[in-house]
């Protein structure tokens, strides 16, 4: 097992205004989730549902409310800063906007060489094997960002991840910025280079035809919580938790686009009582407006499945 979270939470205290009591918004509620070697796990769900806010727990980049994260099978919930860097090494992010991941001033060899130089490594022989790894060729080294065009944004954003030869990268949408054509071929270069260095991906997507493609195991997510979990096939062909089946429905069709699912999603500083979408649930019944929430077994938490 290369990662393992148990019950991960991060809640926000919202401040006091003239026409809003003080309260508390839980952003991540109770996540459980396991990643193998070399595995590639989806993580879906419409924006705001805490996928983003998931990927910086795992990373520490922001403190947990609660949980405890196992990496390479060393608790890493309460390391300092000074341990969890050597550490970060192994895991690394790959941002939604390549655009904003670069820094303008840096030459794409100093973009991919700055990972290695912090770390005390030296980048004259890597970088250049680094841009060919990502289908870059040698003269890009010496352009600058706005030279490029955003899938080649990202594929240095990806070979400055790989310069220290992580064991894991958590994608946060790293495709949906990019042009469908475009999107493609960074989705085979990311397949190519998993196999290739036995990588494992945490790939966060509102686009489950990408997860698809990608992903072996796939998690729901819905207003913080895990809906529905399991191997990528059977979710998506056998969905149980009504959101999924909606998160399905919507998806664009040759010959018509998808069924567009109704209403948004509550407040997460003022949930709903019972499931958290029933007032989005076209099955919905009483036990799902008034009983607790349910919790994820069996790969699903609904009352009804």
């Amino acid at each position: 097992m290369l990662l393992h979270a148990s019950g991960l939470a991060k809640t926000y205290a919202t401040r006091a205004t003239a026409f809003r009591r003080a309260s508390r918004v839980a952003a991540v509620a109770g996540v459980d989730l396991s990643l193998d070697k070399g595995g590639a796990l989806g993580v879906v769900g419409e924006s705001g549902c805490g996928k983003s806010t998931l990927a910086r727990l795992l990373l520490r980049l922001i403190p947990l409310s609660a949980g405890r994260i196992l990496f390479e099978g060393r608790d890493i919930t309460a390391l300092p800063e000074a341990a969890l860097r050597p550490l970060r090494a192994r895991m690394q992010l790959i941002h939604q906007n390549p655009s904003a991941a670069l820094d303008p001033r840096l030459s794409v060899a100093d973009a991919v060489a700055e990972p290695l130089r912090i770390h005390g490594h030296d980048p004259r022989a890597r970088v250049p094997a680094l841009l060919a790894e990502v289908g870059l060729p040698g003269d890009f080294l010496h352009r600058y960002p706005h030279e490029l065009s955003g899938g080649q944004k990202q594929r240095v954003c990806i070979a400055r991840a790989l310069a220290l030869e992580p064991r894991l990268l958590i994608l946060d949408e790293p495709t949906s910025a990019l042009d469908v054509s475009v999107q493609a071929q960074v989705l085979e270069l990311l397949e190519g280079l998993r196999r290739q260095r036995g990588l494992a991906y945490l790939f966060i997507s509102h686009n489950l035809a990408v997860v698809r493609q990608v992903c072996e195991q796939v998690a729901v997510m819905y207003l913080g919580r895990v809906v529905e979990q399991g191997a990528i096939d059977a979710v998506l062909s056998s969905p149980r938790h009504p959101y999924t089946r909606a998160l399905l429905a919507s998806v664009p069709r040759l010959g018509g686009g998808g069924v567009v699912l109704e209403g948004d999603a509550p407040n997460p500083a003022a949930p709903p009582s019972g499931c958290p979408f029933h007032p989005r649930c076209a099955v919905a019944r009483e036990a799902c407006r008034e009983g607790p929430a349910p919790v994820l077994r069996h790969g699903v938490a609904c009352h009804l499945a």
